[in-house]
């Protein structure tokens, strides 16, 4: 019983966060109401943008620290959108500078530049510029 009533909360726009870390009644950026999700590229577009920069923000749902061959960190990130996800890449330099922003904010605003996969089936993005996200 007292794992039910810790449960049930702290609620957020109707969604129960819960014990586990994340929204288990709702879409997760259901939390995060006030991010202005209208004001960035969306994650299904930036497809057509091969080779541009452009700026576009997403919730991590993943993250995963690797080093260089040069020894630096880098860090991968999987951002999610309401259309999708997203590959994204800070490396070394890019890393020292906003690596801090990607454990602070939990949806992050990120300028990138977008890259085509070797085999030209799909894209990821190489961070330029990482930070919170603009506010409605």
């Amino acid at each position: 019983m007292a794992l039910l009533k810790r449960m049930a909360l702290p609620r957020f726009g109707g969604q129960v966060l819960g014990e586990f870390g994340f929204a288990v009644s709702g879409h997760p950026l259901e939390l995060f109401p006030d991010v202005a999700w209208d004001t960035y590229w969306p994650v299904n577009q930036l497809g057509e943008f091969i080779g541009e920069t452009v700026t576009t923000c997403g919730l991590i749902v993943e993250q995963r620290t690797h080093h260089q061959i040069t020894g630096e960190p880098m860090k991968f990130l999987t951002l999610a959108d309401w259309t999708g996800m997203v590959e994204t890449e800070l490396f070394a330099d890019t890393y020292k500078i906003y690596g801090l922003a990607t454990v602070r904010y939990p949806v992050l605003e990120v300028m990138a530049t977008v890259e085509p996969f070797e085999n030209g089936r799909g894209f990821s993005l190489r961070v330029i510029r990482a930070g919170e996200p603009r506010k409605k």
